[in-house]
């Protein structure tokens, strides 16, 4: 559970580039509807699989990679769909 924890931490860290600490729900609102639905059901996808992975017992490094290796298709995808 204490890679949860830590992953959870690190997302509460202010975004690069912003002076105070942004939810992602007021991220997403800045998005068309659309994409933010989208969006959302990505990533509680991914949260839901780091609590199945964590639950297990994997490392850190090991969600780490998941999660990492699951935005980066979930970009590649997003760029295929779009033409890009």
């Amino acid at each position: 559970m204490a890679a949860a924890s830590t992953i959870i931490d690190a997302t509460a860290a202010p975004i690069p580039g912003t002076r105070t600490k942004t939810s992602l729900d007021a991220m997403l609102l800045e998005l068309p509807p659309a994409e933010a639905n989208q969006l959302r059901i990505e990533l509680l996808a991914i949260i839901a699989a780091v609590k199945e992975r964590c639950a297990r017992g994997d490392d850190f490094q090991s969600i780490r990679d998941f999660v990492r290796t699951r935005l980066q298709q979930n970009q590649m995808d997003w760029k295929r769909a779009r033409g890009i």
